[in-house]
């Protein structure tokens, strides 16, 4: 908590008073250019394999693939806004790109975890709110902007409520693929046509949090996004229905295999082209929702096309992945200035030179979002009044819950609050065997204590603190 709070304290002095100095964005496109080969540099250096020689082959989009991802995107993402490259209209295209392709990853990885878990207990998704939201929920206090403001929190918030209710909704038939994937087309059809819930869900919000946001902004954000949102979902089903039916190992698949990493290979050159030869500067707005998958689904296929390929990963963009959240909000503040409309000049040593001010800034942004994720991760479990239990890092956990040996696979849609949920299920049940207790009433606890210890009283008083809090700031 001592952490989380200290970094919120200096995006303030950082970012809105006049201990640092702040300069003007001025695009150039050697900067951008040198920016973006320092990046790939530092990220196929630290090219490492994923899994020890001793596992299998790593399953398609691992764990460790999409942290990788998500990184890549990341650094595409904070290159853009860093250099004022988002103001060229292909620039913004590929900027656009980015969080669509990363929204797209996160409707594959919820949906992959709750179609293999079952897990759909008020716990765990409160717990997955909380991790989403912590640092983007407590920055508009200090800062005075809004929690639409830091729109990667807000955008994967909404869409991974989506998707828990979709899926949540008749769970039991999900294991039937055609009710499941009616299901999936029915939540699409009623997000994008269906007026009036998004007004209803922002006026709500809007008295919570004493503010008003501008829906119509909001909408062309969802519905840009939403089609990859929904292929990610029924990517994670299609995938699991062939691992079931053990059909990756088929003659017919190997061959589709083949032929989709040729026509992916062929799609990215052409998509290239077809951005290239846009002019007006908003015109690639309107092709966005409708071609957004080619260069997406076809990255995807060629990074999973053969097995070398799936079993390496980079360090580097998979380490920035980690805390891709915290990266996006704390950019705006302790690494650029004015609400990302210009640039943070530390100043450190007496000197005023752009590359050793941009380098020393870029060493303490990365190394403050690392620091603010580890802190996330430990208040999660806290918030929800669960004791922090850390996954053990000696060994890598299998699909089943245990530590991988020998040639097992690793289960790529692990993650830290996963452990945490199953940990704590694990400690209630040991909790709850009467030989542990060394009394009566020592087990007894008093009333206030087990009302605070419900999780929905806990969702309700920090509800109201932070309306509270809202309506008197």
């Amino acid at each position: 908590m001592l952490i989380f709070g200290l970094v919120v304290i200096y995006c303030f002095y950082a970012d809105r008073t006049q201990v640092f100095g702040k300069s003007q964005k001025q695009f150039c496109s050697s900067d951008m250019l040198w920016l973006w080969l320092g990046a790939l540099f530092f990220g196929l250096v630290a090219i490492r394999r994923t899994a020890p020689a001793a596992t299998s082959d790593q399953p398609f989009l691992s764990r460790e693939q999409s942290y990788e991802w998500k990184g890549l995107l990341l650094a595409t993402m904070l290159i853009s806004s860093y250099t004022g490259g988002i103001q060229i209209a292909k620039i913004n295209a590929v900027y656009r790109l980015s969080t669509t392709a990363y929204l797209f990853l996160n409707g594959y990885g919820h949906s992959l975890y709750f179609l293999k878990s079952q897990d759909y207990t008020f716990k765990r998704c409160v717990a997955v709110l909380i991790r989403l939201n912590l640092l983007s929920a407590f920055l508009p206090y200090m800062m005075g902007t809004s929690y639409v403001f830091y729109y990667l929190a807000p955008l994967a918030t909404y869409w991974f409520l989506v998707i828990y209710l979709t899926l949540w909704i008749g769970e039991k038939h999900n294991s039937n693929i055609k009710f499941l994937l009616g299901k999936i087309f029915v939540s699409a059809i009623v997000t994008r046509l269906l007026p009036g819930i998004l007004e209803i869900i922002f006026f709500i919000f809007g008295i919570a949090a004493g503010s008003r946001w501008d829906t119509s902004i909001w909408r062309d954000y969802i519905a840009s996004d939403l089609w990859m949102v929904y292929i990610g979902m029924v990517g994670s089903v299609l995938f699991l229905k062939a691992n079931e039916n053990s059909c990756t190992s088929t003659r017919w698949f190997l061959l589709a295999r083949r032929y989709a990493a040729a026509i992916s290979a062929l799609a990215i050159p052409l998509f290239y082209l077809f951005l290239a030869s846009l002019r007006e500067d908003d015109e690639y707005s309107a092709y966005h929702s409708y071609v957004s998958f080619v260069p997406i689904l076809s990255y995807l296929v060629l990074r999973n096309a053969t097995p070398q390929l799936r079993n390496a990963h980079s360090y580097a963009f998979s380490w920035l992945g980690k805390c891709s959240l915290e990266a996006f909000a704390l950019q705006n503040h302790i690494w650029m200035a004015a609400d990302s409309k210009g640039l943070l000049e530390l100043g450190a040593f007496g000197s005023s030179q752009k590359i050793t001010n941009f380098a020393l800034a870029t060493l303490l942004f990365l190394y403050l979002s690392h620091r603010v994720r580890r802190a996330a991760e430990v208040l999660t479990p806290w918030i929800m009044g669960i004791q922090p239990m850390l996954p053990k890092p000696s060994l890598p956990i299998t699909s089943d819950g245990r530590e991988a040996k020998g040639g097992e696979t690793l289960d790529h849609n692990q993650d830290y609050v996963g452990v945490q949920m199953s940990q704590l299920k694990s400690a209630q049940t040991e909790d709850s065997d009467p030989g542990l207790g060394s009394s009566t009433g020592d087990a007894q606890k008093s009333w206030s204590g087990e009302l605070w210890a419900d999780l929905r009283v806990r969702v309700v008083v920090i509800g109201f603190v932070m309306w509270f809090a809202s309506i008197v700031s």
